[in-house]
C-alpha cells in the first residue's frame, strides 16, 4: 500500500477513521493495553495461584517465565470457562467473543500476579527453611 493510501478504502471507511483508529489502537484503556484485556481482568481479577506455588510449579522460573506460563493458564481457563459457560454454536455470538477474545493481551494481565507469585515463592521458601 502505498503512502497515503486509505486502508479502509474498501470497507467504506474515510481516512480519519483510519487515521483516528490507528492512534486509539496504542493507547490505554483504564490502565490496561486496550478495553477487551480491562473488561477480560475485571471478570476474571481474582485468580489465586496458592496452588501452583506450594507444589513447586514456579520454582524455577524467572519472572519472564512465570508471566509467561501465567498468561497461558488464563487463556486456556478463560477459553475453557467458554466453553463450558456460551452456546459456541450461535455464529453471532461466537464472533462477537472471538473478535473481542482476539484483541485480550494476556501478558498484560499476567504481569499484575508475577510479583506477588514471585514473593510467595520466597516467602514459602523461607518458611520451610
Amino acid at each position: 500500500m502505498s503512502p497515503g493510501a486509505n486502508p479502509g478504502a474498501g470497507l467504506g471507511l474515510s481516512p480519519l477513521y483510519c487515521f483516528t483508529w490507528s492512534i486509539m489502537d496504542t493507547q490505554k484503556y483504564n490502565g490496561w493495553t486496550n478495553r477487551a484485556t480491562w473488561l477480560l481482568n475485571l471478570h476474571f481479577e481474582n485468580l489465586d495461584f496458592t496452588d501452583d506455588v506450594e507444589s513447586g510449579v514456579f520454582d524455577d522460573m524467572d519472572a519472564d517465565g512465570i508471566r509467561c506460563h501465567l498468561a497461558s493458564w488464563i487463556q486456556e481457563y478463560v477459553m475453557s470457562y467458554l466453553e463450558e459457560s456460551v452456546d459456541l454454536h450461535d455464529c453471532f455470538i461466537q464472533d462477537l467473543i472471538y473478535s473481542t477474545i482476539n484483541d485480550v493481551d494476556w501478558h498484560d494481565i499476567a504481569d499484575h500476579y508475577v510479583e506477588d507469585i514471585q514473593d510467595a515463592v520466597k516467602e514459602r521458601d523461607l518458611v520451610a527453611a
